[in-house]
């Protein structure tokens, strides 16, 4: 397709442990890009994402669509300008790390008009097993080899709504925290405390699945608001009052592709560009290495690693080998 069209963007809405390939692809074509989220599913795939983007001076947009919903532009701004006074606390909601796969035992062969090897993309070549490739219910997101867990999308794929509406009401959608601590050491589904260069602390819940599943809640001298996709409710009401008026609950998805186009044609910077949505994936893999290792840990945004410890840059979801023919390219 990339060779035979003369495209000028693509949609890349794979799984996730075969989104990141093609869209290097596109890069090296020189074709704008759209992908879903997570856009990637280590850090260091997230890493050689940028750096292809740049390389190829891309067009790119995440589909963290919530940023392209006026209510909720409207409620970042709030936060902002200081609705809420002096933040005292942010809480974020928690989903279900990944589990390990293990394969089918069946001996029942792929459909012929499907290419299953492809299908597993980096991972092992596994037996078929129907049950994760449809992506039904469940389907694949609950596991390691091809996503970051939970029933249905878990700690990387509701996680990164969750954490682009937090951070981007912070203004810290490009920073990640410097130390991050399991509440339970030793519970693999436990919250974890975040804190920021600046000694903000976000506090990721204990229950999962509990709070606004896109978004977080933000506590102030001043008052309290809960942003979820394009639901904002807030303690005292009158901070709403001026809020705009809900619209179909298609607008986000729309505008957020329309701002796409926009941009590949003036070549502007995207609403979530490369950049944001792989800082928003980290820190989901930061919340799952710290609960799955148990401890307390420090991070370096800028080169993205843990410090001082190997153990936690070893972790699949910071790297992991890939089965061939998929590796990365070598020069992006």
């Amino acid at each position: 397709m990339l060779d035979k069209e003369k495209l000028d963007g693509v949609s890349i809405t794979t799984p996730t442990h075969g989104r990141v390939l093609p869209c290097i692809h596109a890069c090296q074509a020189n074709i704008d890009i759209y992908a879903e989220k997570p856009v990637t599913l280590t850090i260091a795939e997230g890493q050689a994402l940028m750096k292809a983007v740049k390389k190829h001076d891309r067009v790119f947009q995440a589909g963290t669509q919530a940023r392209s919903i006026a209510r909720n532009s409207w409620a970042v701004q709030q936060i902002r300008s200081g609705a809420l006074g002096k933040l005292t606390k942010v809480l974020a909601p928690n989903f279900d790390g990944p589990v390990d796969y293990r394969p089918a035992d069946s001996t029942i062969a792929a459909p012929a008009n499907m290419n299953w090897d492809l299908w597993c993309n980096q991972a092992p070549l596994f037996t078929y097993d129907s049950t994760i490739s449809a992506g039904l219910e469940k389907g694949w997101a609950p596991y390691r080899e091809f996503d970051g867990g939970g029933d249905r999308w878990g700690m990387t794929g509701f996680g990164t709504h969750a954490f682009d509406q937090i951070l981007w009401a912070l203004g810290k959608d490009t920073e990640s925290p410097v130390e991050a601590w399991p509440n339970k050491p030793g519970d693999k589904k436990t919250g974890v405390t975040m804190r920021f260069a600046d000694g903000l602390e976000i506090e990721v819940l204990d229950e999962p699945y509990k709070g606004p599943a896109f978004g977080g809640i933000f506590v102030g001298t001043e008052g309290k608001m809960e942003i979820n996709r394009d639901v904002i409710r807030t303690n005292p009401v009158e901070i709403v009052e001026k809020m705009p008026a809900r619209t179909s609950g298609h607008e986000g998805g729309i505008n957020h592709v329309q701002n796409w186009i926009d941009c590949i044609r003036t070549r502007e910077v995207t609403r979530c560009p490369v950049e944001i949505a792989h800082r928003q994936s980290v820190n989901c893999h930061i919340i799952t290495v710290v609960r799955e290792l148990g401890r307390k840990m420090r991070y370096d945004a800028i080169d993205d690693r843990f410090i001082d410890d190997e153990e936690a840059n070893r972790h699949p979801s910071v790297v992991r080998s890939r089965r061939k023919p998929y590796e990365l390219p070598s020069a992006v």
